[in-house]
């Protein structure tokens, strides 16, 4: 029988210190899930069981205890990723240079 192949993958940033990751924003844009420590701007795009997955402390023992939760919702992991997904969208504009461009007008008048 051949082994079982995990088609929907996330990203780990066991980060002990952090703003906030673009690549985490790339990947959750992608549909992918996150699975990350509680840290930087990291917690203001992942929900914890619901776009991904976060470590209740920045340790090792936190994030093993994170990436097993992860691993016993793996069959979720293409649900979560793409609510994750959706949920980034509402968070990032479309077109963030038009937001800063119209804060620097605003700003200039």
């Amino acid at each position: 029988m051949a082994a079982e192949i995990i088609k929907y993958q996330g990203i780990i940033f066991p980060s002990r210190m952090e703003g906030m990751p673009i690549a985490l924003v790339d990947a959750l844009l992608c549909h992918r899930m996150g699975i990350v420590t509680p840290e930087g701007g990291m917690v203001e795009f992942i929900k914890d069981g619901e776009t991904g997955f976060v470590a209740a402390e920045t340790t090792t023992k936190g994030l093993d205890e994170c990436m097993e939760k992860a691993w016993q919702r793996r069959n979720e992991w293409e649900s979560i990723g793409k609510y994750a997904g959706k949920k980034v969208r509402e968070l990032v504009p479309k077109f963030p240079q038009k937001q800063i461009i119209d804060t620097i007008n605003t700003i200039l008048d």
